[in-house]
């Protein structure tokens, strides 16, 4: 087999792990730390006359909370951005001394590759594992004479895709406009009518170690706009979010809007600018393109007057953005803070901690971190899709084929995820609705139901792990207990608001499912489809545990659930999409087992495994918590009726 050769830079640098690219240990990405939830909204652009104020205020959204949103159905076609990140690729893999006809450090020049850096208080320089490729764009005007001739394709292909991203530009900024109450046109006009238009084009190749540097550090966009296009299929883009790195990974046919430093000005802060930076990975090589629209030189920047009143005086000084960029250089080699230089004042605010029923404060004390050797070591958790996701959709017809399938989940994870599983969407999610606003109760309320009493039928209680000392740590998260049936009245155990409804009409459909899959499981073991029924009693006790995580602080400290081994016959899972949390232990490793929109997580317990002389596994598994969002799942259970197992 062919070795294949290393990357060269345009100034024939070989990358290769030298001091040249290791980041000081304070300044490496904790790749542990970074979070998978789904924070950034994806927005439909899909012509749609009467959803346009919906459109208009779901933007606004976006870039008021975290200045940055992706887009689909954006106009651009799908095959153009497929073939100008061909062109690039192929670009960027040209020899080294085709390139360096466009290497150069001098900033001022139009056209350029070059290589970002980290320079730190020793003023030593540490090279970005990637390499940029900028040049000017317009929507119009002829600008082609300014690329390359090779790859032959790349000047075409570069003013079809221009003329696209120019009308996404106006367009964007047109909803922008609106959602600040201010005409269609008012964002563009104050841009100025000559802006800077060009790209950055950033090839990130495989890294040996990408905890060790990265693509590109933690900045602000300086410009008023970027659209960025990532390569599908290969993560890397981060945001940081409440000064916590949250991933922004692909999504196929969409592009990524964020928001730069001259709109947070223009806006007088109500529009965010985001941080965010680039981590490399070990196996594929990334590119990304990004369209930056900034103001010309000369045009002036401040706060819009219309935005201004005595109940909001502006936060910036006006300035022309010349002088903007004169100091984002005068800042280099520090952590750069443009804006911050031009700001009159600085707000602060804050938020109001989650209290358990018991009228415990969450907080960061004794009570809540476990020893050392009991705390989840996020860094080592793999997020492979190991978890198989079965299709319960016309089932009848492809029984046997299921059966197989199902049996093997069962039998090699004890662990798998359903879709089309017939419980309606729309009540799976007023179910979680209902529950979220059963935990947000004031803690008196919830109180009444506060017990450590087990054989309580409605309880609230918290998990704990006790150590060799007996000292016990509470883990962060509140359960909410009660029965439930498919078929008799159990709402009377329920609490009246706002749980009670919903959950009868819930407990139906579920009961079908459970029924459903232990026929599937029977059959699994070539039995009589009511065989694990009928084995598991006539009067099984049916209950359910909803568990609510609040956002931690240090997740690395806590656990929201401990590793265990569900002890029951049956659980179905509901998660909350977007939060991940759920992880299962195989071959003595953590793995991942994040929420899949519209499914329910099926996990075999310890009766199972009994029933089944170990044919079917009672997988270990446990529920961590994140720094951003709260999370929320529910488990009804089938466990045995009391019967000999």
């Amino acid at each position: 087999m062919e070795r294949k050769k290393p990357f060269r830079f345009a100034n024939n640098t070989v990358l290769c792990l030298s001091p040249d690219f290791i980041l000081p240990e304070e300044k490496r990405p904790c790749l542990s730390d970074v979070s998978h939830i789904n924070l950034v909204p994806i927005i439909d652009l899909k012509d749609c006359g009467e959803c346009q104020n919906s459109l208009v205020q779901n933007i606004s959204d976006a870039c008021q909370k975290l200045g940055m949103f992706q887009v689909i159905n954006h106009g651009v076609p799908p095959d153009l951005c497929q073939s100008v990140l061909v062109a690039l690729h192929e670009f960027f893999q040209l020899p080294p001394e085709e390139k360096a006809l466009y290497f150069t450090a001098d900033h001022s020049e139009q056209v350029k590759i070059f290589n970002y850096y980290f320079k730190g208080d020793d003023q030593k320089k540490v090279t970005m594992w990637s390499e940029t490729f900028s040049h000017p764009w317009h929507p119009t005007e002829d600008f082609t004479h300014h690329l390359p001739p090779n790859p032959v394709q790349y000047r075409d292909v570069f003013a079809a895709y221009a003329r696209e991203i120019g009308s996404l530009m106006n367009r964007l900024l047109s909803l922008m406009s609106k959602g600040l109450g201010l005409e269609e046109d008012s964002l563009v006009r104050r841009l100025g009518e000559r802006p800077n238009l060009y790209t950055h084009a950033n090839y990130y190749p495989p890294c040996p170690e990408p905890e060790l540097t990265m693509g590109l550090n933690e900045h602000n966009d300086i410009t008023g706009l970027t659209i960025l296009q990532q390569l599908d299929g290969v993560p890397g883009l981060q945001m940081k979010y409440n000064e916590n790195w949250v991933a922004v990974d692909p999504v196929p046919g969409a592009l990524v809007i964020i928001l730069a430093d001259q709109m947070q000005v223009l806006s007088n802060g109500r529009y965010k600018s985001p941080v965010h930076r680039a981590v490399t990975n070990r196996w594929l090589p990334r590119l990304s393109l990004a369209m930056f629209y900034a103001p010309h030189d000369e045009t002036l920047i401040g706060p819009m007057e219309e935005l201004i009143d005595e109940g909001h005086p502006p936060i910036y000084r006006n300035y022309r953005y010349k002088e903007y960029m004169e100091e984002f250089y005068r800042q280099e080699g520090k952590k750069r803070r443009v804006k911050e230089a031009f700001r009159l004042n600085s707000p602060m605010e804050g938020t109001k901690p989650f209290r358990f029923a018991n009228n415990t404060v969450l907080c960061r004390s004794p009570d809540f971190t476990l020893p050392e050797e009991k705390r989840p070591c996020l860094a080592d958790v793999s997020n492979i899709n190991l978890v198989p996701i079965i299709d319960l959709k016309g089932c009848g017809e492809r029984r046997n084929s299921s059966v197989q399938i199902i049996s093997d989940a069962w039998q090699k994870l004890g662990m798998f995820q359903v879709i089309n599983d017939g419980v309606p969407p729309d009540l799976c999610q007023s179910v979680l609705v209902a529950l979220h606003e059963f935990f947000q109760l004031p803690p008196e309320e919830k109180a009444l139901y506060f017990t450590a009493d087990r054989s309580k039928q409605v309880k609230i209680f918290n998990y704990y792990f006790k150590g060799d000392d007996q000292k016990k740590v509470t883990m962060w998260s509140e359960t909410f207990s009660h029965p439930w049936h498919p078929t008799k009245d159990f709402t009377h155990h329920l609490p009246p608001n706002p749980v009670q409804d919903v959950f009868a009409a819930y407990a139906r459909e579920i009961g079908s499912l459970m029924n459903r899959l232990l026929s599937l499981m029977s059959k699994g073991l070539g039995l009589e489809e009511d065989s694990l029924v009928r084995r598991l009693g006539e009067r099984p006790n049916l209950y359910s545990h909803a568990n609510y995580y609040p956002p931690c602080p240090e997740p690395e400290l806590t656990m929201g659930l401990n590793e265990h081994n569900d002890i029951t016959g049956l659980t179905i899972l509901q998660q909350l999409d977007g939060v991940p949390g759920l992880q299962m232990k195989y071959d003595e490793n953590w793995v991942a087992v994040d929420p899949v929109p519209g499914a329910l997580v099926i996990i075999l317990a310890d009766q199972m495994q009994v029933l089944s002389n170990g044919r079917y596994k009672s997988p270990v598994h446990g529920a961590v918590t994140n720094r951003w969002l709260p999370r929320l799942s529910l488990a009804p259970y089938w466990p045995h009726g009391g019967v000999d197992i």
